[in-house]
């Protein structure tokens, strides 16, 4: 009977540390490419507006728009632009593996820098940081 337990105790830290290493694997992913994003020396800069309405939000997209003319984060709480896997990590403590994360820019004029508009090809910033870390 003592066997028993002992294996079903286990089984059960098991389950628990799988959970927490898929949890870091998934974070971690998010992160990097997150981080090849706001740090890719392609990714245009005029104002520094774009590159820092980057954010990242869990459950749904988040509506975080930088002011015009701000060149940093200045978010709100419930989103994050983390400077180390750390901080994210600390951030998303209490998500689950089953919770979305969404690596988003609302600034207006994004999806032209990414996929190019008027003639000018786009920097696809976001394209290859996740091609990147597919290649990883």
């Amino acid at each position: 009977m003592g066997n028993a337990r002992q294996f079903a105790a286990n089984l059960k830290r098991f389950g628990e540390e799988s959970e927490e290493s898929a949890i870091a694997y998934v974070n971690g992913v998010v992160f990097r490419i997150y981080m090849r994003i706001v740090s890719d020396p392609e990714h245009p800069v005029d104002t520094g507006r774009a590159r820092a309405g980057w954010a990242i939000s869990v459950y749904e997209v988040g509506s975080y728009v930088p002011a015009k003319g701000a060149t940093r984060w200045t978010g709100p709480r419930s989103d994050y632009a983390p400077k180390s896997a750390e901080q994210l990590a600390a951030s998303f403590e209490n998500v689950g593996l089953e919770a979305k994360r969404f690596i988003y820019n609302n600034v207006e004029y994004i999806l032209w820098l990414e996929e190019g508009a008027r003639g000018r090809p786009g920097a696809h910033m976001a394209a290859r940081a996740i091609q990147a870390e597919l290649a990883r």
